[in-house]
């Protein structure tokens, strides 16, 4: 069983020898095997976080072993399904639908069981919508004015920072809360 200590990669041939007691030695037909490396799936490298209207970063794979044989979507948690004309494609640009998208790739090397890559995730936010609610305000000197409230967008872009400025109406240049809140 000589083919069974050869390395992922290597090839060799087998023939069956048979030496009959009472007639002469025959040699069998000879057959080619190669010893195929197990498919490898990958890493799915430049998933980020996008606005609707910028242009994304192409998703590439990268330390896979076989052929590309499709990339696969998957749209908000729901099933993967094939991106179309994705064989032998190592990189794809993200759709920009706002929502949650993931990536894998289906990788096979000849005839081994297909393997998937690691997963590539890219969230697609829509454009920012910073906005005030308070209406003006005046108060007279050692009050305190009512809360200034505003939208969220940490509900658009969880990793977004909030960052309050002011600056005095006889000009100047608008300087950053060290409190961070108003």
């Amino acid at each position: 069983y000589i083919w069974l200590t050869q390395l992922p990669g290597e090839s060799i041939y087998v023939r069956r020898v048979v030496d009959p007691v009472s007639c002469e030695i025959s040699i069998s037909n000879v057959v080619y095997i190669v010893l195929s490396e197990l498919s490898e799936g990958g890493d799915i490298v430049g998933g980020n976080t996008y606005c609707d209207e910028s242009t994304p970063s192409l998703l590439t794979l990268e330390n896979y072993i076989g052929e590309i044989i499709q990339w696969e979507h998957s749209f908000n948690g729901g099933a993967y399904t094939i991106i179309s004309n994705s064989e032998g494609t190592e990189s794809i640009e993200p759709f920009l639908a706002v929502g949650q998208h993931s990536y894998r790739v289906r990788v096979q090397n000849g005839n081994c069981n297909a393997a998937y890559s690691s997963v590539g995730n890219v969230s697609v936010i829509s454009d920012m919508i910073n906005e005030i609610y308070t209406s003006d305000q005046e108060v007279c000197a050692n009050d305190i004015p009512e809360p200034i409230e505003g939208n969220d967008p940490t509900e658009i872009d969880p990793l977004s920072s909030i960052l309050w400025q002011g600056k005095p109406t006889s000009g100047g240049s608008w300087e950053n809360n060290p409190d961070g809140a108003i």
